[in-house]
């Protein structure tokens, strides 16, 4: 009995020393977080780190290529008592399940992401997301932020992009040259062109409404008549598509992140160019009103705005950087043909919104699709 007596007092002894242990490693990581706040983002209010380290997880609701393990390791270095869990799926999907929960009350997101302003708005609308403003919120451009609800954290510039393999050097030299989306419909190509449909998304919405309100009504007769284009629902599939040499030409390519980031690093036969104005939407995130980790939630929202967090999406998810401090050591950086644009157009999404349904309506009647 005695012998029992000592071995539960030996073991509980043992326990008390473990425990103080992760406590003090607890405590060291706290602050040191606490301290890397205090330069990066000192207008977080009191108390959310504590409560944050006390939660200690975190879930993540992404889109499929835009959450890697490298940027979940990148926020794990400076919040390492955080336990990140990521959700992946495509836009429609994501959208779907986050809705639903939401619905429901019973979320499981803390932290939403996705491209697309229309259903981060709608979100907003809804009463889904949290009204909450992280401390380097005002950094991100106004055309990129719904403030309170959601804070674009990397662009996605859609560009002409081509099969370098599949097109003759006069070709290459009038592709390298376009300067205005106007110029995007070059019958040399008929045929040998790619586009995407309106319903692939919010870079396509982008692309196709930006045309509509520039070139006009015809825009995208234009397009049918001199492209003679191949339709895809996905940008993924286009991608793979024009690197595998089927196609010669896009002029809606997403350079920036997925398929063609990816293999252009790998030293895929890809080119590209973007006319002015840049054609760009930001991949954004945002809170969930019914986060069960809100702290944790807020804690990654801070970071994901600051210098630190926007280099990280640059350069572990190849987003284009929203800020001009960013260093940007992307691989296609080190393609020749890598050149940022100059300018960015500041869509209006609300009026987006708004034109969306006769967008769709148009294309369909023009490609039967």
């Amino acid at each position: 009995m005695k012998k029992e007596i000592i071995a539960i007092g030996l073991g509980a002894v043992l326990a008390m020393f473990q425990t103080a242990d992760v406590k003090a490693a607890d405590t060291k990581e706290i602050a040191a977080a606490r301290s890397w706040l205090q330069q990066n983002a000192p207008g977080l209010e009191d108390g959310v780190l504590d409560a944050a380290a006390k939660e200690g997880k975190l879930m993540l609701y992404c889109l499929v290529s835009s959450c890697p393990q490298p940027l979940v390791d990148a926020f794990h270095k400076t919040f390492p008592f955080i336990k990140v869990q990521v959700y992946r799926a495509s836009g429609g999907a994501l959208a779907e399940r986050f809705a639903s929960e939401s619905r429901a009350k019973r979320g499981m997101a803390d932290v939403v992401m996705n491209s697309s302003a229309i259903v981060l708005d709608q979100f907003a609308k809804e009463g889904f997301l949290l009204n909450w403003t992280p401390p380097s919120g005002e950094l991100v451009p106004k055309a990129f932020r719904h403030d309170g609800y959601w804070y674009g954290i990397g662009l996605l510039h859609m560009g002409m992009a081509w099969n370098t393999t599949k097109v003759t050097p006069e070709e290459e030299q009038w592709l390298r040259s376009v300067g205005s989306w106007k110029d995007i419909a070059n019958p040399a190509f008929k045929g040998r062109t790619a586009l995407t449909h309106v319903r692939a998304g919010g870079t396509s919405q982008l692309v196709y409404y930006y045309l509509k309100e520039t070139v006009g009504a015809s825009y995208m007769e234009n397009l049918k008549t001199n492209l003679e284009p191949v339709i895809f629902d996905s940008i993924n599939t286009l991608s793979e598509r024009l690197v595998s040499g089927e196609y010669s030409y896009t002029p809606l390519g997403p350079i920036d992140i997925g398929v063609l980031n990816d293999m252009v690093g790998r030293g895929a036969p890809i080119g590209w160019n973007f006319p002015e104005p840049a054609l760009a939407l930001a991949y954004s995130a945002a809170i969930s009103q019914g986060a069960p980790h809100q702290n944790a939630a807020k804690l990654f929202m801070a970071w994901s705005t600051t210098l630190t967090g926007q280099s990280a999406y640059v350069n572990t998810v190849g987003l284009g950087p929203m800020r001009s401090d960013v260093t940007d050591n992307r691989p296609i950086t080190r393609s020749q043909y890598y050149k940022l644009p100059k300018t960015v157009y500041e869509a209006d999404w609300s009026l987006i919104s708004k034109d969306l349904g006769g967008i769709m309506a148009e294309f369909k009647r023009v490609f039967n699709d």
